[in-house]
């Protein structure tokens, strides 16, 4: 049998996640971003620690396989990868950034610049003295790169998009890993029997 299921949770394997620390994961994905206050590990640096951004910290998914014996194991082979769904997680050691600036700008080392405001209006008559230029802008850029080591300066921007896992619902997920027990070998929902998840 074989079923998605969470590939990341807070920056972390599902699967090698221990069973109660799935638990107390499970009740912080439910609070709003401010109260979870999880660290972000794709986002993060050296010294700099960034706060998950997405309500539920689910960064990824992943197929799982459930052999005869009842254990549940992440699937193999073309299958087996995880699947993208925060955006956020496209920060990874800048992977992204490199590989687009090397083929777009000649550069693996891009100077980068996020969340860029772009169409913004100018002139008292168009917009209120108060308004900030977060208001004024049509919307943001999620990147643009830069090579400044030639000239004149060669530059792209970077718009990436993935599938959210987000709404109400989300939360049967994390409800149901709050009542998981142990049982030779997997998990076992006690309020759906029929749903088994990877022990570590």
């Amino acid at each position: 049998m074989r079923r998605l299921g969470i590939g990341e949770w807070f920056g972390r394997l599902f699967h090698t996640i221990p069973i109660e620390e799935r638990k107390v994961l499970a009740r912080i994905a439910k609070q709003s971003i401010k109260k979870a206050n999880q660290p972000c590990p794709f986002r993060s640096q050296e010294g700099i620690t960034i706060i998950c951004n997405k309500k539920g910290g689910v960064c990824s998914f992943r197929y799982y396989d459930k052999d005869d014996a009842n254990v549940v194991q992440p699937a193999s082979g073309p299958d087996g990868g995880l699947i993208t769904f925060c955006p956020a997680r496209f920060s990874q050691d800048q992977l992204v950034h490199r590989w687009v600036g090397e083929k777009l700008i000649n550069t693996t080392t891009p100077t980068i610049v996020t969340e860029l405001n772009f169409l913004i209006q100018k002139g008292k008559d168009e917009i209120g003295d108060d308004e900030t230029d977060d208001h004024k802008a049509v919307g943001r850029i999620d990147a643009v790169l830069v090579n400044q080591d030639v000239s004149p300066m060669s530059w792209c921007a970077i718009e990436m998009q993935s599938v959210y896992f987000s709404g109400p619902s989300m939360t049967t997920e994390f409800d149901s890993l709050m009542s998981m027990r142990k049982n030779d070998g997997v998990i076992i929902s006690v309020e759906n029997p029929s749903a088994v998840l990877p022990v570590n």
